[in-house]
């Protein structure tokens, strides 16, 4: 798979592309022509910008870095053109940023916001920058600092698209981490109201009250969507909780609405069984705890809790 491939997602392009391109002067030899009139020139900054998106799809579909760099000429001939376009500014920041040219995508991006701080383009390519940079959450100066960038970001996006489900929880996700943790639940809580039945918005919640040992809320967070509307994750979180809680026969309850749903999930079945078994349903535990060797013989756990419950019924021959 080549490098560009990697960084674009295929697109189709027609075959006379190539052909057509052949036909055209290069970059290079454009920037010798004239100096464009003052003003913008839209009929030029569109004929460049055409280009661009060909050699773009050029790059995308044959693998050519040649094809790449011509298309950001052209977008920086467009550019010339039409200097205040955002379409422009952006194409062009986003085409860094497929390149893995983060430091110029950057560059690009902050320059438009600069110009326009309500580009809301401009702060979802700077957004999707930082959160990338995040990297594994480890904490150091540089992940802080880009950390607080996002949220800069985020903070914008949010402002200028106040009905985007995913964005709200992005910046709640983002606060979660920065451990401003009221700030995080308003955001997942604006995002809940936007989607009542997202499993990720609930589920990040879970995660939120999860780290502050809040299970009572994550408990009456869950039961109060109805049942119809519970995902097998959401159903498998409230079983974990109710074992926080020590209340094995709503946890028993809970894992078996999840396996309902999904029936290979063999941590649920897991839950299921040990929540049978301190429940004292020997019987029903002994069944799942036998069903779960089957699919995985190599779970020693299991092999220990089957015996302890024959111990228990006095079945010490099996």
């Amino acid at each position: 798979m080549t490098f560009f491939r990697r960084f674009f997602s295929a697109r189709p392009v027609f075959l006379t592309a190539a052909a057509l391109l052949a036909t055209l002067p290069s970059a290079a030899q454009q920037k010798n022509a004239p100096e464009p009139p003052k003003g913008p020139d839209r009929s030029a900054a569109y004929y460049h910008y055409s280009l661009a998106h060909m050699y773009e799809e050029l790059a995308i579909n044959q693998g050519r870095t040649d094809y790449a760099t011509q298309a950001i000429e052209e977008y920086k001939l467009a550019l010339n053109a039409d200097s205040d376009s955002a379409q422009l500014q952006n194409g062009l920041a986003d085409l860094y940023l497929k390149l893995g040219r983060v430091r110029e995508a950057v560059s690009v991006a902050q320059e438009q916001v600069k110009k326009n701080p309500d580009d809301v383009e401009a702060h979802n390519i700077l957004g999707k920058i930082y959160l990338r940079s995040l990297g594994d959450g480890t904490a150091n100066n540089q992940s802080q600092q880009m950390l607080q960038l996002a949220l800069t970001e985020y903070k914008a996006i949010v402002r200028l698209k106040p009905d985007s489900v995913e964005d709200h929880l992005l910046l709640g996700q983002l606060y979660a981490l920065n451990h401003e943790n009221d700030k995080a639940e308003a955001e997942l809580k604006t995002a809940q109201k936007l989607d009542g039945t997202s499993e990720e918005v609930i589920l990040a919640m879970v995660r939120l009250y999860g780290e502050q040992n809040q299970y009572d809320r994550i408990a009456q967070l869950i039961n109060a969507l109805p049942i119809t509307d519970r995902t097998a994750r959401m159903e498998y979180s409230l079983g974990l909780t109710y074992d926080q809680l020590k209340k094995p026969k709503e946890a028993a309850a809970a894992y078996q609405r999840s396996l309902d749903i999904d029936n290979d999930n063999l941590d649920a079945q897991r839950g299921l069984a040990s929540a049978l078994l301190l429940d004292g349903q020997f019987d029903a535990a002994l069944k799942q705890y036998q069903d779960i060797v089957t699919a995985e013989p190599q779970d020693a756990q299991s092999y220990i809790r089957i015996s302890e419950i024959q111990r228990r019924q006095g079945h010490y021959d099996e």
